[in-house]
């Protein structure tokens, strides 16, 4: 079982947005994008684009510079089965009119447990105890592990830590590639050596990231912050209901003011 592919269509699956409505942000006075779809049934947003954006507003500008979109995708049944992810980094993204990097957040089930083997790795014990840590209730049996995710819990694992750990991949391209690269042949050299890099290497340099900012944030008391919700008139203007996102809407806003577009 393949996730299908558009022959007339190079994008990544991820990059296809029907259905796709947008908002417009500001931070330090830059414009971002929100990419929303709606989700389906039984599916939620752990957490509003007001929440991503107020998060990354925390962060050293440096750290997301050319950073311009947040996309919030429903995946498709295939997809969850073959490519199930919190959230993913998209270093070149082409959605609607937008054409940069952009940070990725996947619709999820709300109130459907999970089940890991009682045989763990080293990186899957880390990563049990992060979901500890988020708050999913995890009980062990027989079986292994059974994880039981809240909407705090959820919102806790993808705002404050998969957004930040994205945040991290790109701090390491920036860092690797973008920032030393000038003439293009070097950039192209440093990029193949950037990707050519393991997967672990990478990976452990976003989680430090990630760590490192949360450790600096709680201690500033920036994080955790309450809900950040959806007023009515823009959850109308997407037509969405305060349900498409899990900690439901509120009237305070960060957004700007010009009306949503589509993608």
């Amino acid at each position: 079982m393949v996730i299908p592919s558009p022959w007339d269509d190079f994008r990544a699956f991820w990059e296809r947005l029907p259905d796709c409505r947008t908002l417009s942000y500001e931070l330090r006075g830059e414009a971002f994008t929100a990419f929303v779809q709606p989700p389906r049934p039984g599916f939620v947003y752990p957490c509003t684009p007001d929440d991503v954006f107020h998060l990354l507003s925390l962060l050293p500008a440096p750290d997301i510079h050319d950073l311009r979109a947040v996309i919030f995708r429903q995946p498709t049944k295939k997809q969850v089965i073959l490519s199930s992810v919190w959230g993913r980094l998209g270093y070149s993204t082409d959605v609607g009119p937008y054409h940069g990097p952009a940070i990725v957040i996947e619709a999820m089930p709300l109130g459907r447990s999970v089940r890991w083997p009682r045989s763990l790795t080293l990186d899957d014990q880390r990563e049990l105890a992060r979901l500890e840590e988020d708050g999913h209730r995890i009980t062990q049996d027989k079986r292994g592990f059974l994880l039981a995710p809240s909407s705090t819990s959820l919102r806790n694992g993808v705002l404050f830590r998969t957004v930040l750990h994205e945040v991290g991949h790109w701090v390491d391209y920036l860092e690797k590639v973008e920032r030393p690269g000038g003439e293009a042949e070097n950039f192209d050299e440093l990029e193949d050596r950037y990707r050519s890099r393991p997967a672990r290497e990478r990976e452990e340099f976003a989680h430090a990231y990630a760590e490192r900012m949360a450790r600096q944030l709680r201690d500033a008391r920036d994080i955790p912050f309450a809900p950040l919700g959806m007023d009515e008139v823009r959850l109308g203007r997407l037509d969405l209901a305060a349900t498409a996102f899990a900690a439901g809407h509120a009237p305070e806003s960060t957004s700007s003011e010009p009306p949503p577009g589509t993608c």
